[in-house]
């Protein structure tokens, strides 16, 4: 049974309610249910604010009715209690699409000029490298060539201006809605990219509820890229990196360039951060795989070598550490069905913080196995 009740109506004179504008008339039913229902809405999370946002987007309209004699009261707070109460929530996500070119707009240094443009090139004067007549210049769409487009799929409504997707969407579940509305711009991106013949991505920008409180969405910061370094680590990571190269073993060098393509792929994967769900799945389960195959050249495959059982002993990989972290890195590969792309969601949180902990076995492994060579060597 809900908490809120239907206060008494206003006194509101009719003269005085013709004169308001659309605005004030929303802030009178506003203010007035907010001293009533203040200490029930703040339990739940809902500020005079966000309870002004969802009033103003639900209920505008309602509002002016109720204000010009058009709509019974308990009429409008009793749908106002029935979906405050609700489970559902509206959730607004919204997207960004890449390459912006493509929709007229500026694209880095590239140039933009509407299809069937002739382009001409800048001319430079040989002697001097210096340019001396322009070429074509960036033409980008004009006002009234906006893309500007409402649809439904899936049963969403999207919206689209210019490279911008906004998805509507009601759920029980922020993170159910951000995933579903992600899922549905990325599977619009798949069908855009065989239009046009190029790869079309996306990622997200912001989300956010029907009380105008954020919803969590997966979002890197994009104002400041930086590079912190430490030259003390930096030097002794170089003399280690000097010891492995002094190691000319070809088991030794296809182990480190698994290694070097999974750092790699996980470099990438910042990139993609908010962007595409499923293309981060398919790195992820890459990372996985090459970092397996790092391992596995070291100290063997048990479906390839028979020797899989003893030759992490021979290269003085303790037993707790060859069952506990290799095995683990194994178990994942083969299990999870990593090869397949097919990992579950709740598998794909826990295994997004076991990336960490895999290049750190891996790294373990590996360093054993030049200590390895490198007693061989100086047996020699």
């Amino acid at each position: 049974m809900t908490e809120l009740s239907i206060p008494p109506e206003p006194i509101i004179e009719k003269s005085e309610s013709l004169s308001k504008s659309e605005i004030e008339q929303v802030n009178v039913v506003v203010n007035y249910l907010w001293q009533k229902w203040q200490d029930i809405l703040t339990r739940r999370d809902i500020w005079q604010l966000n309870f002004q946002t969802f009033i103003s987007k639900r209920y505008s309209k309602e509002a002016s009715e109720w204000l010009s004699k058009r709509l019974a009261w308990n009429s409008l707070v009793q749908d106002i209690i029935k979906t405050l109460d609700s489970d559902d929530i509206e959730y607004k996500f919204t997207f960004s699409l890449s390459p912006t070119g493509m929709f007229g707009l500026p694209e880095g240094n590239m140039l933009i000029v509407p299809s069937g443009r002739r382009i001409t090139s800048d001319s430079i004067e040989f002697g001097s490298f210096e340019m001396v007549k322009r070429g074509t210049l960036p033409e980008y769409r004009k006002d009234n060539e906006k893309i500007s487009i409402k649809a439904e799929s899936q049963g969403l409504k999207l919206e689209f201006e210019d490279n911008f997707v906004f998805v509507e969407i009601t759920s029980k579940n922020p993170e159910e809605a951000r995933d579903r509305a992600a899922s549905l711009v990325y599977d619009f991106t798949l069908a855009l990219t065989l239009w046009c013949g190029s790869y079309v991505s996306f990622r997200i920008i912001s989300g956010y509820d029907q009380y105008g409180r954020p919803a969590p969405v997966i979002h890197r910061l994009g104002l400041l890229q930086f590079t912190s370094y430490n030259l003390t680590d930096l030097a002794k990571q170089m003399q280690e990196s000097i010891y492995v190269t002094r190691q000319s073993d070809l088991r030794l060098k296809k182990s480190l360039e698994y290694f070097s393509h999974a750092a790699f792929l996980n470099k990438v994967i910042i990139d993609l951060e908010g962007k595409s769900p499923e293309q981060y799945v398919y790195l992820l389960s890459d990372i996985i795989l090459n970092l397996y195959k790092s391992v596995t050249t070291v100290i063997g495959d048990p479906k390839k070598d028979k020797d899989y059982q003893s030759r992490y002993k021979k290269y003085g990989i303790d037993y707790n550490f060859w069952k506990s972290k290799i095995d683990r890195l194994r178990d994942i590969r083969n299990n999870w069905d990593v090869a397949h792309y097919h990992i579950s969601r709740e598998k794909l949180v826990e295994l997004d913080t076991i990336i960490r902990e895999s290049f750190l076995t891996t790294k373990q492994t590996i360093m054993k196995y030049v200590e390895y060579l490198d007693n061989l060597c100086c047996a020699s």
